[in-house]
C-alpha cells in the first residue's frame, strides 16, 4: 500500500513539471511573437520636426505616468549644434522610455550632423533591437552603434576634428540607467533637492588629479584655460570614457530627471535650476527659456534640455 501510494505520487509530480514545462514553452512562444516586428522611433531634432513624437502623458508598464518638457533654442549661434529625441511612447511597454541630448561641438565642423547622426542611430537601434538584455547592456550596445556611425560619418581623417557629447537616459520599469559622454549632464530632482548624477569628462579631472600628485600647483585646476576642454566625446575613434551608474536608479511618484547641454547649465545657475523644477516638466521648460532669454548673453550657446517626470496614474488623472 505504501509502495503503491508513493508510486502515484511520483507520476502526479512528473505529470505537473510536465504541465509547467509547456506551458513556460506557449509563453516564451507568445512573448517572441509580440515583439517580432522591429518599430520604428522618433527623433526630435535639430530642425525640431516631429514634434509629435512624444507629448503631454506617457502610460507606464506599472501604471506610473511620465510627463515630459522639452526646451531647444538656437542662442546667439549662427547654427544649432544641438540635438535630442525621446523614443516612441508604443515602445515603453516593451523597452521603457528612452531620452537622448547630444550637443554637436560648436568650435569644430560638422557638429551638427555628428549630433544628429548620433541621435538619429540611438533611436533607430532603441526600436529596432529584440534582445533580451539589462538596461546597461542596451545602453553600451546603443552607445557603441553610435560611436561606429559617427567614425563612419567623418572618415579617418576627420577624426577627432567634429564630435558631439551624449547622454542618454532609459527609464524601464520605474528604474532609471543612463549613459554619458563628454559633458552634458543629466540631475535627479528629488525632494525640492537637485543632485547631479553624472560626471564630466573635462580636462579639469586631469589637472586635479596632477595636483593631487603634486606634479602642478592646486591653482592651476581653475587657471589654465583648457580646464573646460573635452577628454572624451563622439567623433574621435576610440572613445577615451563613459560615466555609467553600478546600479538602476530607483525611481519614486514626483521625481523629475533633467537632461541638458552646457547651454542651460552655463546661462543658469543651480538654484535657479531648481526653482525651474519645481514647476511641471514643460512650465520648467519655458521657465528655463525665460531666463536665460532675459540674462541675454552676448555668447549663449545653443540650449536644449529634457525634463521628464514620474507620476502615479491617480495624479496624472487629476
Amino acid at each position: 500500500m505504501n509502495d503503491m501510494t508513493w508510486y502515484e505520487i511520483l507520476i502526479i509530480a512528473a505529470a505537473a513539471l510536465l504541465c509547467i514545462i509547456v506551458l513556460l514553452f506557449i509563453f516564451c512562444r507568445r512573448r517572441k511573437g509580440d515583439t517580432a516586428e522591429p518599430v520604428t522611433g522618433g527623433i526630435l531634432p535639430a530642425t525640431g520636426t516631429l514634434e509629435n513624437a512624444l507629448t503631454g502623458e506617457t502610460q507606464m508598464e506599472n501604471q506610473a505616468m511620465m510627463r515630459i518638457g522639452k526646451l531647444h533654442e538656437q542662442g546667439e549661434r549662427s547654427g544649432q549644434q544641438d540635438c535630442f529625441g525621446i523614443s516612441d511612447e508604443s515602445l515603453i511597454q516593451t523597452h521603457g522610455l528612452l531620452a537622448i541630448v547630444a550637443d554637436g561641438m560648436g568650435g569644430l565642423s560638422d557638429g551638427d550632423k555628428v549630433s544628429v547622426k548620433a541621435v538619429e542611430t540611438i533611436l533607430d537601434g532603441f526600436a529596432m533591437y529584440q534582445g533580451v538584455c539589462t538596461p546597461e547592456q542596451q545602453l553600451i550596445f546603443l552607445a557603441r552603434q553610435a560611436v561606429e556611425s559617427v567614425n563612419e560619418l567623418l572618415g579617418p581623417s576627420e577624426l577627432k576634428k567634429s564630435g558631439s557629447t551624449l547622454v542618454m537616459a532609459l527609464v524601464r520599469d520605474d528604474r532609471l540607467s543612463f549613459l554619458s559622454v563628454g559633458d552634458s549632464r543629466i540631475y535627479l530632482y528629488r525632494n525640492d533637492v537637485l543632485l547631479q548624477l553624472n560626471r564630466e569628462h573635462i580636462f579639469r579631472n586631469k589637472l586635479a588629479l596632477d595636483a593631487i600628485n603634486g606634479d602642478i600647483a592646486l591653482q592651476e585646476i581653475y587657471t589654465d584655460a583648457r580646464k573646460s576642454s573635452l577628454i572624451s566625446f563622439l567623433g574621435m575613434g576610440r572613445l577615451e570614457y563613459i560615466d555609467m551608474p553600478a546600479e538602476p536608479v530607483r525611481l519614486r511618484p514626483g521625481d523629475k530627471l533633467l537632461l541638458m547641454s552646457d547651454g542651460v547649465y552655463n546661462a543658469l545657475e543651480e538654484e535657479e535650476l531648481s526653482v525651474c523644477m519645481k514647476s511641471d516638466p514643460g512650465e520648467a521648460a519655458e521657465r528655463m527659456k525665460e531666463l536665460i532669454q532675459k540674462k541675454a548673453y552676448a555668447n549663449q550657446d545653443n540650449y536644449t534640455a529634457v525634463i521628464m517626470e514620474m507620476t502615479c496614474g491617480e495624479e496624472a488623472a487629476d
